[in-house]
């Protein structure tokens, strides 16, 4: 992991920490985004635009689960590069 991928994965461990409501908020945006892009791609097109395996990628979309920081960090990225871009961030 990059240095600044670190960093970003800290602060989303700290922001979960802190702010478990933004955290929470910001999981289920995500999930919903994804769940949105595999009605257009495949799981594994998917997966690969986030830099995730396909299983992980589908245990993060029907999971209840909080995932771990740096997979939060991968999907927050590629949401932002997908979904938000020139748009404030959610959360």
């Amino acid at each position: 992991m990059a240095d600044s991928d670190t960093a970003f994965a800290d602060l989303l461990r700290q922001e979960s920490m802190e702010r478990p409501g933004d955290y929470s908020r910001r999981i289920e945006t995500v999930r919903a985004a994804v769940s949105e892009e595999l009605d257009f791609r495949s799981l594994r097109q998917v997966a690969r635009a986030v830099g995730m395996s396909p299983t992980g990628l589908q245990n993060f979309r029907v999971a209840e689960a909080m995932p771990h920081a740096p997979t939060m960090a991968k999907l927050w990225r590629w949401y932002e590069t997908q979904h938000r871009a020139g748009s404030p961030v959610a959360g």
